[in-house]
């Protein structure tokens, strides 16, 4: 091997302070792409414990969740059931199972009843958890198209995103608006969930995109055939109050994912003595998922009677 040359050409006036300035624009790089690592990290497994079965904590505020096909078959009447992170390495290994991502105020049902004689190795009693809330996605199945993700029938480049009330996930091309979704949006409610919470509409005028009358194709200028979480990341607690919903999963909606820039919704939460709903004007109900700023939740009127109806509407 030939020794190298210990002489060094001189740099060019200004070389080197622009090789420093490129070393430290590609460390910028890096460290953001870790912090991305982080956070998709986050949006998949909601800092779940790898080793220890959820259920002794209660209904988790947010966790990684699993629907095991073995044991319970899609097709079946069985009850839907949802397994923890560390369940599905230590009790449903080799099964077939359905990645949830993360959901909200839900406790591990390994091993309960509606597993049959299917017990949990990690925490073996457990009753039946009332208060958990099952959706389409249990059954493996998402969006109003009731397809499986990934699909291996759809050829088309989308990806999916997800509901922050009802927490299942939809097609862009299948949220029913009829312009390039925006880049910089916070939050998305589906089409169903703005017609159920109609206390919503009154807020409407929030929206970074309106919902339409209109038939024509979306056109979803996104990375292809990925899930993408809204809303901040766990790890910071969100500045909205909670707001009760039927007892158990509150407005605070606590989501984390890859979201996008902070709004510039500066105005103050306010005591929830007065009702300041009517200081929003109601628009009319249209159809499509709607896309909101982040922090738009601060708007929400805190006073008793809108807390109320919060509770009965959600």
């Amino acid at each position: 091997m030939a020794e190298k040359s210990s002489s060094v050409e001189p740099p060019v006036n200004g070389q080197e302070a622009d090789d420093d300035e490129s070393n430290a624009i590609t460390m910028v790089d890096v460290l953001k792409e870790e912090t991305e690592l982080e956070e998709d990290a986050n949006a998949v497994l909601g800092g779940s414990d790898p080793l220890n079965c959820t259920y002794p904590q209660g209904y988790v505020k947010r966790q990684a969740l699993y629907a095991c096909i073995t044991c319970i078959p899609a097709g079946s009447d069985q009850k839907r059931g949802g397994v923890c992170l560390a369940c599905s390495y230590s009790c449903h290994e080799n099964h077939d199972l359905v990645e949830l991502y993360t959901k909200r105020n839900f406790r591990c049902d390994c091993g309960n009843s509606q597993f049959g004689s299917n017990k949990c190795n990690l925490e073996p009693v457990k009753e039946v958890n009332e208060k958990n809330k099952y959706n389409q996605n249990f059954k493996g199945v998402y969006c109003t198209c009731k397809r499986p993700y990934p699909d291996p029938e759809d050829t088309s480049d989308d990806e999916m995103i997800q509901c922050i009330i009802c927490e299942d996930w939809y097609h862009g091309r299948h949220l029913g608006v009829n312009k390039a979704i925006p880049k910089d949006y916070g939050e998305m409610v589906c089409e169903q969930c703005m017609s159920k919470h109609s206390f919503l509409w009154n807020y409407a005028g929030l929206c970074l995109t309106k919902a339409t009358s209109s038939d024509q194709e979306v056109e979803v200028d996104q990375d292809p055939s990925t899930f993408k979480q809204t809303s901040a990341s766990d790890d910071v607690e969100p500045s909205t109050p909670t707001i009760p919903i039927n007892g158990s999963a509150g407005v605070d909606f606590n989501t984390p994912g890859s979201s996008s820039q902070k709004s510039n919704i500066e105005t103050p939460i306010h005591d929830g003595k007065e009702c300041i709903l009517m200081n929003f004007k109601p628009v009319e109900q249209l159809k499509g998922a709607t896309f909101w700023p982040e922090g738009w939740r601060k708007q929400l009127c805190l006073c008793i009677k809108c807390l109320v109806n919060y509770s009965i509407s959600i």
